[in-house]
């Protein structure tokens, strides 16, 4: 599958992605999704991402509000100190990214 606006290859993760209103499939890399992911709505399979997206969604902050829930649900970190203390675990991190990136087999 490639991109409709630029004929990039897509990553699973970028060619699942969908419109929250319409159900249908964007087909937009990367690269051009960021140009219009302000104003379009998107169900995202976020189980999908490789490691190389993830890191790049987490260090732009796209995974702010899935974190902050994957540390109140498997810490038990509803205050906010204990939530901060977390957010800066490496250990936290890294079973969260567990969690998110895909499994890739060679």
């Amino acid at each position: 599958m490639h991109c409709v606006n630029c004929d990039r290859l897509l990553s699973d993760f970028e060619a699942t992605r969908k419109h929250a209103i319409t159900f249908k499939f964007l087909d937009l890399c990367k690269v051009c999704f960021e140009d219009v992911k302000t104003i379009i709505p998107t169900i995202d399979r976020r189980e999908l991402m490789t490691e190389q997206e993830f890191d790049e969604a987490f260090d732009r902050g796209d995974l702010d509000c899935d974190f902050a829930m994957f540390i109140s649900e498997h810490y038990d970190a509803w205050a906010k100190h204990q939530m901060l203390s977390y957010w800066e675990d490496p250990d936290a991190y890294e079973a969260f990214k567990e969690r998110m990136v895909k499994n890739v087999s060679l």
